[in-house]
Parts: C-alpha cells; sequence; structure tokens
C-alpha cells in the first residue's frame, strides 16, 4: 500500500459521493481506499490508460461527458449534458 494522498481538490459532496481535480498515479492508492464504484469524468479529453487500468483493477466504471470548462463566468454547462450526466 502507498502512502495516501488524495487528488487535487478532492472533498466530500455527499456520502459516498466525491469531487476532485485528475487524479494520477500517485492518488491510485488513496482512491482505492473509498471502494469506488463510479467514476464521472467530465473533460472532453480521453482518459489516460494508466487510469482506465486502475479503474479496471478496482472494478469502477468509468462514466464520460465531454463537457467544455466553464472557465468564463457566463459559460454555462448546457443543461441537457447535466441531466445525462445525473441520470448515469
Amino acid at each position: 500500500m502507498g502512502e495516501l494522498i488524495p487528488p487535487s481538490n478532492f472533498s466530500m459532496v455527499w456520502k459516498g459521493v466525491y469531487r476532485s481535480g485528475f487524479p494520477t498515479r500517485k492518488n491510485f492508492s488513496f482512491l482505492a481506499q473509498l471502494q469506488l464504484r463510479t467514476v464521472l469524468f467530465l473533460c472532453p479529453e480521453e482518459y489516460p490508460d494508466s487510469n482506465l487500468q486502475f479503474l479496471e483493477e478496482n472494478g469502477i466504471q468509468l462514466l464520460k461527458f465531454g463537457v467544455i470548462g466553464n472557465k468564463e463566468p457566463f459559460d454555462e454547462i448546457p443543461i441537457e449534458m447535466i441531466k445525462l450526466a445525473l441520470d448515469a
């Protein structure tokens, strides 16, 4: 078991629901302890092979919704995309 290092901006949203920045290999031991069932990936980029391998090894489902970032104050994520992600 490696050192337990959470991903950047890691936080609990609700019991059993977490949010974070993009995880890297150094975060895998921490994430494994959470016994995750699903990862909701909201970026348009491809999910890295090393992360896919971690998910597969730990029986974690990946749901990918390529949402363009909304860094500008008046840019909004389309409501249809939010509904799809919440219904997944």
